[in-house]
């Protein structure tokens, strides 16, 4: 008896590639893509027909997809109400993205969450477990959320797909404005703007970032984020999830705004937020709890970073760097002929080197946590110890521009080396860290997701400091450095300028 021979391409199929899963390389449908009901091509096949026509045109997707999650177009059967209207074509979406609600569950909670943990794992997977059926919706503005979500994790891809990140960006926008029409504010919206807002900062377009902000901020002063009376009295080991929340999204509203005002030109433009006080509670990590029970529409807890025993969080870290780079920004306010503009700008100098010797000699950083506007937090196999840089690394960069900004007779020259000294040794670190993360990408150890949302600033500024001092120097000396610079600053823009 012969034994059926099973035809098996010479390469992986385009689909698990990018999705870095294993194939079988079973043709003409691989085993995962058949399970999935997926699009299966290998690398020089010929396009195979779909049911949706190929001749389908960006702006006549972009059309549809405007069509399909209006708020305000004639009910369909079954659909009669706003939520259950936008909550079956936000799943569509999901769906021609190749994506489903578990996918982006799990890549948000282990990539993006890192860096602006705005949305609790547990009462996400609580609403989502309430929401998810097909007899309740969940109301307009969970379900602009979960488009968010999709936002900040869709992969730009090489395959034919019908939805770009750039696409449901502009349906993102337009949702989200319809949803503010008939909810006017709450924790979700807020959830959803800073998502919009990351997007647009992370995409290059830090003014567009600026103005959804002002939007965001306003949200949360109506709905009271910004009340400390919600956590004065309450001990951080007895705070609800809820509470929790809230008070890092407050946080992520304060840190974001910010760290988008360091790439306005204008540099009189105040934040719409006030910083807290020193007895305001910092915020936590929002890592979910150790669980035996597995979550509806998202991955197991054993697939996702844990926080168990409450250490010393990252977010919270970022929340005291941006503490003083807030006074940094407000120093770039004064006027250069104000008398206490230098005596303030010595103070802050000592302050954010020594939080930064703090925080480079905890030896606790690990890569794709405590990330920065200056650089990952990496651990560098050529070194005994890790490094860990926060948002003051950026904030020291600004103080010391500044500093080599003011009239040359109201700075010394012991001041100007200082400041000199000091951009040259963040830039030894930005390219330090661009190597490291350039090798991990390589070896596959690492990915462009792990990348800050501020990389591609942060390299930029590195890139122009470099490029003025060889003017002055050796114009080849730091060519390789540049490089290094360049082909991480490549990698970011193929994840989130594409």
């Amino acid at each position: 008896m012969k034994v059926p021979v099973i035809e098996r391409a010479s390469h992986v199929c385009l689909t698990c590639k990018s999705r870095k899963k294993g194939c079988d390389k079973k043709l003409p449908t691989c085993g995962y893509c058949a399970k999935r009901n997926l699009p299966c091509r290998y690398q020089g096949s010929p396009v195979a027909e779909e049911p949706v026509a190929d001749a389908i045109t960006q702006i006549e997707m972009n059309a549809i997809l405007l069509q399909m999650v209006s708020l305000f177009g004639p009910p369909s059967e079954n659909m009669s109400t706003a939520p259950r209207r936008t909550w079956y074509h936000v799943c569509r979406i999901i769906q021609l993205a190749d994506l489903s609600l578990q996918e982006i569950s799990c890549r948000y909670f282990s990539n993006f969450h890192n860096w602006l943990p705005i949305v609790s794992y547990e009462v996400f997977q609580e609403s989502l477990a309430r929401y998810n059926s097909p007899s309740r919706s969940p109301p307009v503005d969970f379900s602009v959320l979960v488009l968010g979500m999709c936002l900040v994790t869709l992969q730009p891809s090489k395959l034919n797909t019908h939805i770009t990140p750039h696409s449901l960006y502009f349906t993102m926008k337009m949702l989200f404005a319809e949803a503010q029409s008939i909810t006017c504010a709450s924790t979700y919206l807020i959830q959803a703007g800073l998502l919009i807002a990351a997007y647009e900062y992370a995409n290059g377009r830090p003014e567009a970032a600026h103005i959804t902000m002002g939007g965001v901020a306003k949200s949360a002063f109506v709905t009271r984020l910004a009340d400390p009376s919600s956590w004065q009295t309450i001990e951080a080991s007895i705070i609800s999830s809820e509470s929790l929340e809230r008070l890092n999204l407050w946080w992520g509203v304060i840190i974001l705004e910010r760290l988008i005002l360091c790439e306005i030109n204008d540099k009189t433009q105040r934040p719409t937020t006030d910083c807290p006080s020193s007895e305001f509670p910092l915020p936590s990590d929002l890592q979910p709890v150790q669980s035996n029970t597995r979550s509806v529409g998202g991955c197991p807890h054993d697939c996702l970073p844990l926080n168990q025993d409450r250490k010393p969080c990252v977010f919270g870290h970022q929340a005291r760097a941006v503490l003083l780079l807030d006074r940094v920004l407000a120093v770039r306010r004064h006027p250069q002929t104000n008398s206490g503009r230098m005596v303030e700008i010595q103070q802050l100098d000592k302050q954010l080197q020594s939080f930064l010797y703090e925080r480079m000699n905890t030896g606790t950083a690990e890569i794709g946590h405590d990330c920065s506007p200056i650089a990952s937090a990496v651990s560098l196999r050529n070194h005994a110890t890790r490094l860990q840089l926060t948002e003051s690394a950026r904030a020291l960069c600004l103080l010391h521009q500044e500093v080599l900004s003011c009239p040359f007779d109201t700075v010394d020259l012991q001041g100007l080396q200082h400041s000199k000294a000091a951009l040259e040794m963040v830039s030894n670190v930005v390219v330090d860290v661009a190597r490291h993360h350039k090798a991990q990408i390589a070896c596959q150890n690492s990915h462009a997701d792990l990348l800050p949302l501020s990389c591609s600033y942060t390299l930029h500024m590195a890139m122009r400091h470099i490029r003025d001092c060889t003017k002055l120097v050796c114009p080849h000396r730091r060519s390789s450095d540049l490089n290094s610079l360049a082909q991480l600053d490549q990698e970011f823009s193929d994840r989130w300028k594409a």
